[in-house]
């Protein structure tokens, strides 16, 4: 903006679920917006909000560079650290057009099955994009911008929640494989466990399954592979996140906050998150007849590979499920997780526990666990210090009952009940 140069229009903003955008209208009528994430449970220190913010304007820009549906991005005031610390944000190109889940229009989308393949036809022509992008760095990590001839360079993935440090440098990565990616996310899982980082319904038994996991994880050949090419994965990619035109043609997919660069098998393996139906909550692997839609896509735009990707990435999909622990009550008290992961790591050809038949014999495997990891010390440290939280809790639970009586027995006082509730009694 010119110096002196002031806006005079009130502004007009949206406010998603978790992002604020501000609309900029040039005078020669090019459109851009601010975008600004909003503060939530889980984020980063402010201290990075800046760091997030241009690994995501990296993102976009490799991306638009090569083609894919995603507006261009630019930080503010590029090589001014005073005007670019100010705070998370950054600058895209506007899209057009409404969000696919404006409205009633995916319930009457999904039941016209001739409709939603064209409609899946263009995601797919989306993703051939990004897998067409040959990236100058290897390793699984997020982009950030740099001077190099690139015009970017891999860190530390960004995240939020379980898979990041309460310190400095707070984000973890990157990694070489995604064996080294699991087993640095659990091993963080467990110090948040042990330090009471967040309220957890089943402290122990989810500590157990976590270490049980990282075994079963230590020895997949699958995970551990080296690969040579690796590929831009969006980690939060539904149609809530896209963008559609008057004609229902795709203008653009959008939040590449959480984005990272992975394997292949992983990049590809849940395309806008198509598993999620009902039968895959209750432990069964097969697709879905979307997903199967999404897989004819690939084939008729002469990319098999990408459609095998999705047969084949069950086991992504059951372990980013398992390592997200602030949801655990969601996780541990459901049968069908267990069983699809275990389904996962055995298509693989690994030996591992299950299926589990029924509720008590997922219990009796999960105690178990317990009594093997008590019996070596494993579970010492955080056995003691959920009990005494727990005491503490039931303490302080007690008090604020007793306060209440006293209060309530009061307010009765005044109003001249208490021989009223005497006489009832």
């Amino acid at each position: 903006m010119p110096d002196g140069d002031c806006p005079t229009a009130s502004a007009e903003y949206k406010i998603g679920w978790v992002n604020i955008h501000l609309t900029l209208i040039f005078d020669d009528g090019v459109k851009w917006i601010v975008r600004i994430p909003r503060r939530h449970n889980g984020d980063a220190p402010a201290s990075l909000h800046n760091l997030v913010a241009s690994s995501e304007a990296a993102t976009l820009r490799v991306l638009h560079q090569n083609r894919a549906k995603v507006p261009n991005a630019w930080m503010p005031v590029e090589g001014n650290p005073d005007e670019a610390a100010n705070g998370r944000y950054f600058f895209e190109e506007f899209v057009e057009g409404v969000p696919y889940i404006d409205g009633d229009y995916m319930n009457t989308l999904h039941p016209d099955r001739d409709r939603f393949a064209v409609s899946l036809l263009e995601f797919a022509q989306h993703y051939i994009a990004v897998a067409n992008i040959k990236l100058e760095v290897k390793g699984i990590g997020s982009l950030y911008p740099s001077d190099n001839s690139c015009g970017y360079t891999l860190g530390p993935i960004t995240s939020m929640g379980t898979f990041m440090r309460p310190e400095p440098p707070y984000f973890l990565g990157p990694f070489k494989t995604l064996k080294d990616r699991y087993i640095a996310h659990i091993e963080q899982a467990l110090f948040h466990i042990r330090n009471l980082s967040f309220f957890i319904i089943y402290p122990i038994q989810t500590y157990v399954w976590l270490l049980e996991l990282q075994d079963i994880i230590k020895e997949c050949e699958v995970l551990g592979r080296e690969e040579d090419d690796f590929y831009i994965r969006h980690a939060d990619d539904w149609h809530r996140q896209t963008m559609r035109d008057s004609e229902d043609h795709l203008t653009g997919c959008l939040d590449w906050e959480w984005a990272y660069t992975t394997t292949k098998a992983e990049a590809f393996s849940s395309p806008l998150n198509l598993h999620i139906a009902h039968p895959w909550a209750e432990g069964d692997n097969a697709l879905n007849p979307d997903e199967l839609l999404m897989v004819d896509c690939f084939i008729k735009l002469g990319r098999p590979d990408l459609g095998d990707c999705i047969r084949q990435g069950r086991l992504y999909l059951r372990l980013e499920e398992a390592l997200r622990i602030d949801r655990e009550l969601f996780y541990m008290n459901r049968r069908g997780n267990f069983n699809g992961v275990f389904a996962a790591f055995r298509d693989q050809g690994q030996q591992v526990p299950g299926p589990f038949g029924s509720d008590e014999e997922l219990n009796v495997w999960l105690e178990s666990l317990e009594k093997k990891r008590r019996e070596n010390g494993e579970l010492d440290e955080v056995r003691a210090t959920w009990k005494a939280y727990i005491d503490v809790r039931q303490k302080a639970d007690r008090r604020e009952e007793e306060t209440w009586k006293d209060v309530v027995a009061e307010q009765y006082k005044k109003l001249g009940l208490g021989e009223v509730i005497s006489a009832e009694k």
